[in-house]
């Protein structure tokens, strides 16, 4: 059994993490917490002061969540696994954009970015790891 005590003033977002990692990634105004199934969960205070209020999210792969936070920096929160069982968080910031009001995956390589005070956007990306399988 978890017990984790938050400040409800500070809850930002439940989020359901798809297989295969699974389980629920709980989004404070400045941590993660990763709650599975399993007797102990995963948290960690966010990196590089991020103020994660106001902020967006798409999955990018099953481990991989792409946030965009009010002020347009984007940030990849990569779910690194041991086995079964979440590890870590790797937080990287990846560039700086408009400030959106909403996010939705298309699948393969896009997703789409709504803002009320900038144009919307179609963007194409790929990982690192499919930049360097496509070089070979």
């Amino acid at each position: 059994r978890l017990a984790v005590r938050m400040d409800t003033c500070s809850l930002v977002v439940v989020i359901t993490v798809p297989k295969p990692v699974e389980g629920l990634l709980v989004v404070s105004a400045n941590a993660f917490i990763h709650l599975d199934q399993g007797p102990a969960g995963m948290g960690v205070a966010s990196h590089f002061d991020i103020a994660l209020e106001g902020s967006e999210h798409v999955f990018l792969a099953p481990d991989q969540i792409l946030f965009t936070l009010r002020n347009g920096d984007m940030y990849l929160v990569e779910l690194q696994q041991e086995g079964r069982s979440l590890s870590a968080f790797k937080i990287e910031k990846v560039g700086t954009g408009k400030q959106t009001s909403c996010k939705c995956s298309l699948g393969h390589g896009y997703f789409f970015v709504g803002s009320r005070y900038a144009d919307t956007m179609l963007i194409k990306y790929s990982t690192k790891d499919q930049v360097k399988h496509e070089k070979k």
